[in-house]
């Protein structure tokens, strides 16, 4: 899956939805317990979209292109909200999962990296080789 992860920023995250205008999957305060057991140290927003393990190019461009719609458009919101909550981090990441004897190919079309530019979202990837 991929994740719009906006962390980093002090105040309640319902801040982050309220300025964007787009509901989170995920939200975390500091102080609160995360899906992997430890305490928050900041606030958190996370988007999720795609499989739970994205094993393909097309895989990671179906959940490219859902996020892209969520934000297409909102380039303001996001320098508003640089401006008033000040994250660390606003970032498009996830996992790619493929089979290590085969070849994957990862893409972002023109269209999509200017939307994520606008709105100031880095791109990250992590690759996995699948042993299956």
């Amino acid at each position: 899956m991929l994740t719009l992860s906006i962390t980093g920023f002090d105040g309640d995250p319902q801040i982050v939805s309220d300025i964007l205008d787009i509901e989170p999957t995920c939200v975390v305060r500091a102080g609160d317990l995360m899906r992997s057991g430890r305490v928050a140290t900041c606030n958190g927003w996370w988007l999720e979209a795609g499989a739970d393990r994205l094993a393909s190019g097309a895989d990671h461009d179906d959940a490219v292109k859902s996020l892209v719609r969520a934000v297409r458009g909102r380039a303001q919101a996001f320098q508003s909200l640089r401006e008033r909550v000040r994250p660390k981090q606003i970032t498009l990441y996830g996992g790619l999962y493929h089979q290590g004897d085969s070849q994957c190919g990862i893409w972002l079309d023109a269209e999509d990296m200017r939307c994520l530019g606008e709105c100031g979202i880095a791109w990250g990837l992590d690759v996995f080789g699948d042993e299956h």
